[in-house]
Formats: structure tokens, C-alpha cells, sequence
């Protein structure tokens, strides 16, 4: 038992940095404040109190957040989320569908588009202008922060490149706010177009489980990743925001697994 809280302190650091936001993103600024205040207190205790399990437990904390940190310098100037991520990756299609469909990827709090947003819009767009389908799906994200936010930017973006009418669809709803209950609404537009055949467009870390989902709801999913084995190195811009994707991707698959959504 001892052992087990001793290797608990040691870990609890890494995993408070790396784990702990992926269970809510607005939830980040309070886990690294409770996270500098339970290292103050360790550092407090260990050179305060005497020797005895308390002294000792500071100091394997302390120990575990030179360790945590040391990490996080590993993988702001590694690729580490694209080494991980690569077992996810899938090769994109050849093959034509009936639609091309864009899976959400949200706004920023300004209400902006976020690198991956640009990545799948673009991406879906240069399908759709090489004649890979006839239509082009956009489905768009609802949050509580920035509501239709991302439905707004599709619009802009698609109407800039000149995108026809006839040939785009955007999904705007509040039932879209995870990848199930996307790929749930997505599932009943399908079905009123009469298309059981698409080319899936998400980020590569991502769409191992997107086409897992819509898979498990009876579609044909052709992949078309925004980024090849290579590019998911560096496809989020900053090591650290690829890694966080990363686990995000593997977090979600045990749990979808778990939930028999995939």
C-alpha cells in the first residue's frame, strides 16, 4: 500500500499536466493553479515539518514534478504527440463518393477559426474542385462559449473560394457538440440525401475514430485525412497542442470503445 501511494506521488505532477485538462478544456486555468499550490505546499512541508511520511511524500512530489517537467521540455521541443499519433494515422482514399463530408472542428473564444478548421475546410474544398464527389457537407460545432460561431466562418471561408451553392451544405445545429452526436445528426441529413458513400475529411490523429463512429452507424467511410504520416508532426503548429490532440484521440477511443460507440 505504501508503494502504491509512494508511485502515486511520484506520477500524480505528470499526470495533473497532461491528463487532467483533456476531461474539460475550460477547466485548464484551475488545474494549473491547483497544481502550483500543491507544489508550494510540498515545498513547504518538506523543508517545514520532520522527518517522518509527510516529509517523505513531499519530497517523492517534488521529485515527480522535476520529473513532470521535465517531460513537458521534452515535448515542447519534440515531436512526441506525432510519434504517438502515428498508429492512428490512415492513408487517404483514391476512391470517389457520393459527398464529401467535413467533420467539425470549432471556433476559437474569439470566435475565430483554428488552424485545424482551416486545414479540414481547405482540404474538403480541394476534394470537391477535383471532382471527388458532387457535394461538399460541412458539419459545424455548437458550444455554449462561442454558440454558431464556426457555421459563421464555414459560410465566409467556402463563399471566398468560391465555392457554388448547389455543391455546399453546412450542418448547423445545437445537437453537434461531440463526435457521436456529429456523427448522429450527420447520419439523418445522409439519409435524407439518399448517400450511404463518403469521403471523411478530419485531422489524422482524428479520424481513426470519426470513421469508426459513422462505421458503427452504417455508412461507407472513405478517408481523407488533412494530414499524411509525415505532416502529423507538425500538423497542430506547436509540439505541445499536437500532443494534447493526441491524447485527446487516444483518451476518446477507450472511452468510445467503452460506451460501444465505435
Amino acid at each position: 500500500m505504501k508503494l502504491l501511494i509512494k508511485i502515486t506521488t511520484l506520477f500524480f505532477p505528470a499526470l495533473a499536466i497532461f491528463l487532467l485538462p483533456q476531461l474539460r478544456n475550460d477547466l485548464d486555468q484551475y488545474f494549473a493553479v491547483a497544481l502550483i499550490i500543491l507544489s508550494l505546499s510540498a515545498v513547504m512541508s518538506y523543508y517545514r515539518s520532520a522527518e517522518g511520511t509527510l516529509k517523505n511524500l513531499a519530497k517523492t512530489y517534488l521529485l515527480g514534478t522535476c520529473l513532470a517537467y521535465a517531460m513537458l521540455m521534452l515535448c515542447i521541443f519534440f515531436p512526441v504527440g506525432g510519434f504517438i499519433a502515428q498508429p492512428l494515422h490512415i492513408e487517404h482514399s483514391d476512391e470517389n463518393a457520393e459527398a464529401i463530408l467535413v467533420m467539425a472542428s470549432g471556433a476559437t473564444l474569439a470566435k475565430d477559426p483554428g488552424l485545424s478548421g482551416y486545414q479540414r475546410v481547405l482540404h474538403g474544398i480541394e476534394l470537391l474542385k477535383k471532382n471527388r464527389a458532387p457535394l461538399l457537407l460541412v458539419s459545424t460545432g455548437f458550444s455554449d462559449e462561442t454558440g454558431f460561431a464556426e457555421a459563421n466562418w464555414v459560410a465566409s471561408l467556402t463563399h471566398l473560394c468560391q465555392v457554388e451553392p448547389e455543391h455546399l451544405q453546412i450542418f448547423r445545429s445545437e445537437r453537434i457538440r461531440t463526435s457521436k452526436t456529429e456523427a448522429d445528426y450527420a447520419i439523418e441529413r445522409l439519409g435524407q440525401l439518399g448517400i450511404k458513400r463518403i469521403l471523411l475529411v478530419t485531422s489524422g490523429s482524428h479520424l481513426l475514430r470519426g470513421k469508426k463512429v459513422f462505421e458503427k452507424l452504417g455508412i461507407q467511410v472513405l478517408p481523407a485525412p488533412c494530414h499524411s504520416s509525415a505532416g502529423l508532426y507538425y500538423s497542430m503548429g506547436h509540439y505541445l497542442r499536437s500532443l494534447d490532440a493526441t491524447l485527446h484521440e487516444w483518451i476518446g477511443l477507450i472511452y468510445y470503445r467503452l460506451r460501444n460507440f465505435i
